[in-house]
């Protein structure tokens, strides 16, 4: 899912916090997912380490408040108000009923 997204839009905008903590409640804190988001960002040419260290404290920052009731509904929130995903992208990802995502997740997490 990472790599559909754009990454440089929502992490260097006010979605940042809500995206990682998101990202958070979805994987149940998975250090993995944490681990692919810097991988995804490593590239970046404008990227510092002291926004590494960002992106590491909101996720350690995470475990501290309590889980959404739904991450996926809020993943889903925060990339439809970026705008630069068409809706019929969002619909396949989110709404979907013949593509489970949390189910994706849990099975791509798991082959490694």
């Amino acid at each position: 899912m990472l790599n559909m997204l754009v990454l440089p839009d929502i992490l260097q905008g006010k979605e940042k916090v809500s995206f990682i903590k998101a990202l958070h409640d979805a994987t149940e804190g998975n250090p993995e997912a944490l681990s692919l988001l810097l991988s995804a960002v490593q590239s970046w040419s404008y990227i510092t380490p002291a926004d590494i260290a960002q992106f590491r404290t909101i996720w350690e920052a995470a475990k501290l408040r309590p889980p959404k009731p739904n991450a996926l509904v809020l993943l889903r929130r925060v990339c439809k108000r970026q705008g630069f995903m068409p809706p019929s992208m969002i619909e396949a990802l989110f709404d979907d009923a013949s593509f489970d995502f949390a189910a994706y997740l849990r099975w791509h997490n798991s082959a490694r």
